[in-house]
């Protein structure tokens, strides 16, 4: 999701990471502005037999919102009959070994699931090869997660889950229990936000001493989500070799944390509560924002704020910020409270008001 936009660095990670033994490649028709899928494809040129290719789409409602504006119809078979082909194109491959539909709710399922519809499209194109398992990635309830997968038409889940969420609250929707469902199911489970948006990458002293041995708070949560037997993989937003190589690292050499040092993680994770009760995750979802809010970068600053305590390495970012110029700068002032970001927020946050906090927080002497 998170490539580098020039090729010339985003093919070399791709191929260092099937040389690292790498071998699941989530993309989707959407990511990095639309031209993930193609960079995965000349990434993987070679090495198609070696890995799994999954890619996604959305199933659209009429009167809703999406990426490109209000829908007009929902989405139909025909639809994913032609977004199936253009990923082919794009991917340069004949067939993936997954195919999800992208943030499905409960809500839009009677439309997947319609006569003749998205699934029927899927079904029919694995019948004649061209798809191996047919999946979902969701940010709906733990509740609506197990409804669609008491469907039995799903052989994947994609949901977010990490290490932050180990706590007892709600940080973000509980999606264990959903988790440990599809694991009695049979279905695998793939882990989005394994970093919580970027935040698990930032060094946090007492985090990274919970576990004796373990070198940096990014193995750590990786450690915390191999270690769930219904978890079959995480993935991750690599924009750097460096993070292709640690990622590897860690994943090779593993060790699944113990019952007394799971509980220690918990243990500390509560001790944030009241700090952590939602935030953003950096998805991006919420942009290109019409006035130009660069709302998750602003979010990325105050997390690191009030969650770690690094005050005036935030507040210098968000004063460059605003000191770029009126077209470059993207700071909370610029926000006119149309709502459209909330509309797109899978996270359900109440962006308008966040960013209030967020100005004046960063703001302030």
């Amino acid at each position: 999701m998170r490539l580098p936009p020039d090729n010339s660095l985003a093919i070399p990670m791709i191929r260092r990471a099937v040389e690292l033994g790498i071998n699941y490649f989530e993309t989707s028709t959407s990511y990095c502005q639309n031209r993930s899928e193609i960079q995965v494809g000349l990434g993987l040129k070679g090495h198609r037999d070696d890995v799994y290719i999954s890619t996604k789409s959305h199933v659209n409602k009429k009167g809703q919102m999406s990426f490109a504006g209000m829908v007009e119809r929902d989405s139909t078979g025909e639809d994913f009959k032609n977004i199936l082909e253009e990923s082919f194109h794009k991917l340069g491959t004949d067939h993936v070994d997954f195919y999800q539909f992208h943030g499905l709710t409960y809500e839009n399922l009677p439309i997947a699931m319609a006569e003749g519809g998205p699934l029927d499209a899927l079904k029919d194109a694995k019948d004649h090869g061209q798809i191996g398992h047919i999946g979902f990635t969701s940010h709906d309830t733990t509740e609506n997660l197990i409804k669609m997968l008491d469907t039995g038409e799903f052989e994947s889940m994609t949901v977010y889950h990490n290490i932050l969420q180990t706590g007892g609250h709600r940080l973000h929707e509980n999606v264990l229990p959903a988790i440990e469902h599809a694991r009695k199911m049979g279905v695998g489970v793939i882990i989005m936000g394994p970093l919580g948006g970027g935040i698990l990458g930032i060094p946090i002293e007492e985090l990274h001493k919970i576990i004796p041995g373990t070198s940096s708070q990014v193995e750590l949560a990786f450690k915390y989500l191999l270690s769930n037997p219904g978890i079959t993989t995480p993935i991750s937003g690599m924009t750097r070799m460096s993070d292709v190589e640690e990622n590897a690292k860690v994943a090779s050499e593993y060790k699944p944390l113990s019952a007394k040092e799971m509980t220690q993680v918990k243990k500390f994770i509560s001790k944030y509560f009241s700090l952590m009760e939602r935030f953003c995750t950096g998805c991006s979802y919420c942009q290109p924002c019409p006035q130009g809010v660069r709302i998750p970068e602003i979010f990325r600053f105050m997390n690191i704020s009030n969650i770690y305590g690094v005050k005036t390495w935030a507040k210098e970012q968000y004063a460059r910020m605003r000191a770029r110029g009126p077209f470059g700068r993207g700071s909370a002032d610029l926000c006119i409270q149309c709502g459209e970001c909330e509309k797109k927020c899978p996270q359900k946050l109440s962006i308008r008001d966040e960013l209030k906090k967020a100005h004046t927080l960063l703001t302030s002497s």
